[in-house]
């Protein structure tokens, strides 16, 4: 499943948006969007149906110094994701826009250094189908 999540992020990053799995760093660079969805790992693998095929929700926190900058970014993420997903070794992959998970917000928790004002960020809610290729 990992690696549906760096194709992801190198299919994001080819479009000059900084993607990240689950955690930003302490001082991420503005804008970026946070990947993450139900728990995977080397041991803990979405279910999958008996031919190796599974379907399983990915949200994408999308992140700006400005509430105005949110919605661009999330078009943009939107049109970049949306579709195939290639680099998947052995599967063939597609992610589906389904809705926003949650509107724009603001994060009264962080801090920008730069501007000293709170980021703003939206969940945009995907669905990604995985089958063997």
């Amino acid at each position: 499943m990992i690696a549906h999540i760096e194709a992801m992020k190198a299919k994001l990053a080819a479009h000059g948006v900084t993607a990240y799995y689950v955690d930003a760093p302490d001082s991420p660079e503005y804008p970026y969007v946070i990947l993450w969805g139900p728990i995977w790992g080397a041991d803990s693998e979405p279910i999958t149906v008996d031919d190796g095929s599974f379907d399983t929700p990915l949200y994408a926190t999308v992140v700006a110094v400005t509430p105005d900058m949110v919605s661009p970014l999330a078009a943009l993420v939107r049109s970049v994701l949306k579709g195939p997903l290639q680099g998947v070794p052995g599967r063939s992959a597609h992610l589906s826009y389904q809705r926003p998970a949650q509107s724009i917000q603001m994060d009264r928790k962080v801090t920008v250094p730069d501007t000293n004002r709170n980021p703003a960020f939206a969940v945009e809610r995907y669905e990604l189908v995985s089958t063997p290729a």
